[in-house]
């Protein structure tokens, strides 16, 4: 099955079968319309099902650039290595090197956070606990967010930052939840039930 599936960009579509990817998995083509359509739903499939490249995809084909300092999408990720990966396959699939995404880090000080973050962006990768700690400081704008990914709940919920998750997603309103999982348990739900009740959960083995 070929890439038209998805009904990408002539660009991310070019971008796609430069780096190899000629056959979307089975999670992608069930997720990609819902996601680029700004649909809530929770995903759950195993390791190595492309729920990273779906996401990706979807934000960059909703993505309009603005440098705006207020971001309009927010990525949280259990650690920051798995957010530096994830940043990177931002920048490798759109072959942008314009594209403004800012990585969120407890390496530097609160006060290069947050300047970062004021020079303009559009899309965040962090922590839950990150995140939380650089909107505190009025550093982190989450007025204009249009979606809130949850990238590797299962691992967030095992490290114990559900309620950050759920702070921040309180400070959203209404957007466009995304959450990734490779398990649905009562753990998963009662970290987002509180934000995205009565979901679709699209599941594959």
């Amino acid at each position: 099955m070929s890439l038209d599936k998805l009904k990408l960009s002539k660009a991310l579509h070019s971008s796609m079968n430069k780096l190899g990817y000629n056959t979307p998995t089975e999670f992608q083509l069930k997720v990609m319309s819902r996601i680029v359509g700004g649909q809530s739903f929770i995903g759950i499939a195993p390791e190595g099902s492309g729920k990273t490249t779906a996401y990706v995809l979807g934000v960059l084909m909703r993505l309009k650039e603005s440098l705006d300092e207020a971001p309009k999408f927010l990525i949280l990720t259990p650690n920051e290595d798995r957010g530096a990966e994830i940043v990177e396959q931002f920048i490798k699939i759109s072959q942008n090197k314009d594209l403004h995404v800012v990585m969120l880090s407890t390496s530097r000080s609160m006060k290069d956070e947050v300047d970062g973050l004021f020079l303009g962006t559009d899309i965040v990768v962090a922590t839950p606990k990150c995140a939380r700690e650089v909107y505190l400081k009025l550093g982190l704008n989450l007025n204009r967010i249009q979606t809130f990914v949850i990238d590797d709940a299962e691992e967030i919920i095992r490290l114990g930052m559900q309620n950050p998750v759920k702070e921040l997603a309180r400070s959203c309103g209404k957007v466009q939840y995304l959450t990734f999982s490779t398990v649905e348990d009562k753990k998963l739900h009662f970290m987002v039930d509180e934000f995205m009740p009565f979901v679709q959960v699209v599941e594959v083995g």
